[in-house]
């Protein structure tokens, strides 16, 4: 009973603790574990905080118990709310594809591939969920125990030597002894008659409520542990002297010696104890058929769903195609077919061209030089679909992270360093966060882990900032949330920064009218630059050498004396927040050709049904 109790408050709520590392995986990362935000989701929070207080000597924050439809559904609602799209099935897909909750990747293959088996169904999601959580926990009790059965072992020896219980001692005195084995049977009858004519309840009280019958108890363990020979009390004093103390103990050194019968009767008793309880009592039960505990509960009956069931509830390719790749007529997408062929060609999309003070819609094509834009116009015209083209001669877009020196970026420095946008609150959240771009915050180069550092460092020393929680890549934003170490310490950064209002939408107002804004460089100077198109896909280069495609982002320009257009973002300035002249902020900076800034738009990622709407802009 005792060894029950060591584990007895912690014990279920640690298996699940493993259960949930064990299913969702065990990166050792500071804060952004898919698991740990698991445990820090409110539906499993709660459960939490109600054990803390249940258990208020240990100070619990594990549950207790979870259920396979609380683990499924909390699984399915983080999944969605980093999801976008305006269905379910949109969202858990999109947040699969960038992996947007940073789930480890084997789990992440095995979510996903249950997500495909259901046919993208939520409500066969879920019961798939349930299954796994089922049969994973169906084996936690097996891991479980061998984690603990060692430290029960000890814990049960220690028992035993405390109290000499030797059962080979024991055994050998109760099977020669007659009168020894007469005199244990009749105090078990006497102390059984005792009991049922008695109403006592042994507890913490039971002495100052009792204090008679506490004292008969003692007496007959006494009397029990003369008997069977338990206890120390034969054993003469041995002498420990310390400096100029001397102190008086029974220290049972033979009980220690393997080579004496002492030892593994201690050792027994250990493994005995370490069974527990209830391998006791059913034991117990098996040999005299003893029924206190009840009848067996039937088995709650499991929710079986066919397999056939999949294919009725999942639609059709074509409908798939139709919902996810919606055909819609694209003058840009027919040029880019055009031009497919011609290399040096960086990008076509639809854009904007000046004629005279105004802006009209074009077709804008970037081009590495001017043979290739003759290349260019010979396939395509000067005008297409009706549509004028605007040739720019331009550099392949990169990401504007810088070697060194900047203001922010990750303790291993593989990816450089950029500037941090702004500051953030989270709903039901007190902490402070900061805003940069992901390719900037992120440890190593593959973006749609959770690997890497999470160490964030300022101005190129070593000093931590603050830890990275949250971002992504994907395929219309990149960005990056880190938590503050120390917030008041940039208290007024959103202030400096120009910011004085909640973001806004960017609009192809915006582009037609060249609204004006503003950034602070990686050199703490402001910069500005006019908004030339609200919407432009581009394929960037980022440090792993690969291009990624970033759809729905918005290009800035500075016009030179000459009337010419030149990106006014440099290498280093990737994170800076692009606000307007009514201290609205539109988006942050991530990549930069020779002509053109391109900026991600807070819509893209803290809009309604966007991954990141639970992060909110902090105005002071």
């Amino acid at each position: 009973m005792l060894t029950d109790n060591f584990v007895k408050n912690e014990s279920l709520g640690v298996k699940i603790k493993l259960l949930i590392r064990k299913i969702l995986g065990r990166e050792k990362n500071k804060l952004a574990t898919f698991a740990q935000k698991f445990y820090q989701y409110p539906s499993i929070k709660y459960l939490s905080k109600l054990e803390a207080v249940k258990h208020k000597f240990t100070e619990s924050q594990l549950p207790s118990y979870l259920s396979a439809e609380n683990f499924a559904t909390t699984i399915i609602n983080m999944l969605k709310e980093r999801g976008a799209g305006t269905s379910v099935s949109e969202q858990i897909d999109y947040s699969f594809r960038f992996n947007t909750c940073q789930i480890q990747q084997e789990t992440l293959k095995q979510l996903t591939n249950l997500y495909n088996d259901s046919g993208r169904d939520e409500f066969l999601f879920q019961k798939k969920l349930e299954s796994w959580f089922d049969a994973t926990m169906d084996r936690a009790s097996g891991w479980y125990k061998r984690k603990i059965q060692w430290i029960l072992f000890l814990v049960g020896f220690v028992i035993a030597i405390m109290f000499n219980v030797d059962s080979i001692a024991i055994t050998r005195k109760l099977s020669a002894d007659k009168t020894a084995r007469d005199k244990v049977i009749s105090m078990a009858l006497q102390s059984r008659d005792s009991s049922q004519s008695s109403d006592y309840i042994l507890n913490s009280k039971f002495y100052d409520s009792q204090p008679a019958k506490y004292k008969t108890l003692l007496a007959e363990a006494d009397s029990a542990n003369m008997v069977m020979g338990i206890g120390w009390d034969n054993l003469p004093d041995s002498e420990i002297r310390f400096w100029r103390f001397t102190l008086k103990a029974k220290l049972p050194y033979h009980a220690l010696n393997p080579l004496g019968s002492n030892f593994w009767g201690l050792v027994i008793t250990a493994i005995a104890l370490s069974l527990g309880a209830p391998f006791w009592f059913d034991l117990l039960k098996k040999v005299v058929s003893i029924r206190g505990a009840g009848v067996k509960p039937e088995k709650k009956p499991v929710l079986e769903v066919e397999e056939k069931s999949t294919n009725f509830f999942r639609p059709s390719n074509d409908v798939l195609n139709e919902i996810y790749n919606p055909i819609i007529p694209d003058v840009a997408e027919e040029a880019r077919k055009e031009l497919q062929t011609i290399a040096g060609v960086w990008s076509v999309g639809l854009g904007y061209i000046k004629s005279g003070s105004e802006k009209i819609k074009a077709v804008e094509v970037n081009v590495q030089d001017i043979s290739v834009q003759r290349n260019a116009e010979n396939k395509l015209g000067k005008e297409f679909k009706s549509l004028p083209v605007n040739y720019i001669i331009n550099k392949e877009p990169i990401t504007n992270d810088l070697a060194g020196g900047a203001e922010v970026g990750n303790l291993t420095r593989i990816n450089g360093f950029g500037v941090v946008s702004c500051l953030l609150r989270k709903n039901e959240s007190d902490k402070i966060f900061f805003l940069s771009c992901w390719h900037v915050l992120k440890g190593d180069t593959i973006w749609r882990a959770n690997t890497g550092k999470t160490e964030l460092i300022a101005n190129g020393n070593d000093d931590i900032i603050g830890y990275l929680v949250d971002g992504a890549l994907t395929d219309n934003f990149d960005i990056g949330i880190g938590e503050l170490s120390s917030p008041e310490s940039y208290s007024d950064f959103n202030k400096s920064q120009n910011i004085s209002r909640g973001w806004r939408m960017v609009t192809v107002s915006d582009a037609m009218n060249e609204t004006e804004v503003f950034f602070v460089s990686k050199r703490s100077f402001k910069q500005s630059a006019v908004i030339y198109n609200d919407k432009v896909s581009k394929s960037i280069l980022y440090a792993d050498g690969n291009n990624y495609m970033l759809k729905d982002l918005f290009s800035i320009v500075r016009y030179k004396v000459d009337g010419t257009i030149v990106a006014p973002a440099e290498n280093g300035d990737s994170g800076a927040v692009v606000v307007d002249g009514a201290g609205y902020p539109l988006g942050i900076v991530v990549a930069s050709d020779s002509k053109f800034s391109y900026a991600v738009k807070f819509s893209n990622f803290m809009g309604e049904n966007a991954p990141y709407s639970d992060y909110k802009v902090l105005i002071l």
